[in-house]
């Protein structure tokens, strides 16, 4: 479980991220300016913003890419691209994640680890490595913090769709 301050933190980082990325229709549901004409975010802003607020938003974006009953064309191209272009974590975090979770020398049980992901999606990535015994294998790994982020933008969700439905948004939205 949460506390008030943490998901009150996590709301400003989502509230910092969506008005970065000039979303104005939001920054009129903020302030209570309401706009008869609200500038809807282009589909690339979206999908832009999605990405920035992390893991949770990422797979949100790749269900909503699946449903044309709900998103026109052009955003449905758009965030279909979050099924397979998630910007992988850095191979720093990486390193130091393996480090932690083998508790001991990544030499001492890895040759060699490429890198670069074979894959890299919304909760995790994938790289190729050589175990010192010469067998080939793949590492799968849980993007760091992915759980309590998670949970967190779980329970603010409920509150962003409660938002979004007092707003003409989703009409808007479905008729561009």
């Amino acid at each position: 479980m949460f506390s008030l301050t943490q998901t009150s933190a996590r709301q400003r980082e989502i509230i910092e991220v969506v008005l970065s990325n000039g979303w104005d229709y939001m920054k009129g549901l903020l302030t209570g300016k309401k706009d008869e004409d609200p500038n809807i975010p282009t589909p690339e802003v979206l999908r832009n913003i999605l990405v920035e607020l992390g893991p949770f938003y990422v797979k949100l974006g790749q269900i909503l890419s699946t449903r044309p009953d709900i998103l026109p064309p052009n955003y449905i191209k758009a965030l279909t691209a979050l099924q397979a272009n998630v910007p992988p974590v850095s191979w720093e975090a990486i390193e130091r994640l393996l480090s932690q979770e083998l508790g001991q020398p990544i030499e001492s049980v890895f040759s060699k680890i490429n890198q670069q992901p074979i894959a890299a999606g919304s909760i995790g990535q994938i790289h190729r490595a050589t175990l010192t015994t010469g067998e080939e294998v793949a590492i799968k790994f849980q993007r760091p913090g992915i759980d309590k982020i998670v949970e967190q933008d779980i329970s603010l969700i409920k509150g962003v769709a409660e938002l979004v439905s007092l707003t003409d948004f989703w009409r808007k939205l479905r008729y561009c």
